[in-house]
């Protein structure tokens, strides 16, 4: 199994551990809104993963008509990070995939955004109950920006 299928299935499954939980759970604590938080993170990265497939880059190695469908969903985690960890570790495309030990850092640099941006978003969302608040909604403006200004980043290593 390549590394983007990894990427889509693990995005496909925090989304629907969103469903599952807020269908079936009557009380919802911070861990549910912490879930919440990583599945409205996957969600917010997929128009940078939209736009990337519609300029077409992602034919690059895929080179097929579903790379337009796959490419947004299997590229989330690293249009999740922007380029805010792009410019905290100073890469550039060639730089991220010459060795192990740069993407290692590069995917627990995501991580710790995005528990940090889920955590935020859970406490704010246990607080006030809304998506109506101007810190939840500031968070994803943020998190959107953040997320389309690393749109020419060419990640796509295949």
């Amino acid at each position: 199994m390549n590394p983007f299928d990894i990427m889509m299935y693990l995005g496909l499954a925090i989304l629907v551990a969103c469903v599952l939980i807020f269908r079936l759970k009557k009380r919802h604590g911070f861990l549910d809104y912490f879930v919440l938080g990583w599945g409205l993170q996957v969600l917010l990265s997929l128009p940078a993963g939209i736009w990337q497939a519609v300029t077409g880059w992602g034919f690059l190695t895929m080179g097929s008509w579903t790379s337009y469908f796959l490419l947004p969903m299997a590229g989330w985690i690293f249009n999740m990070t922007g380029m805010s960890v792009r410019i905290l570790l100073g890469l550039s495309e060639q730089k991220l995939f010459d060795s192990a030990g740069v993407m290692g850092l590069y995917l627990l640099l995501a991580f710790i955004q995005g528990t940090v941006f889920a955590s935020l978003f859970a406490w704010r969302y246990m607080k006030c109950g809304t998506f109506k608040d101007w810190i939840i909604v500031g968070l994803g403006v943020i998190f959107l920006v953040n997320s389309l200004m690393n749109v020419g980043f060419c990640w796509d290593v295949g």
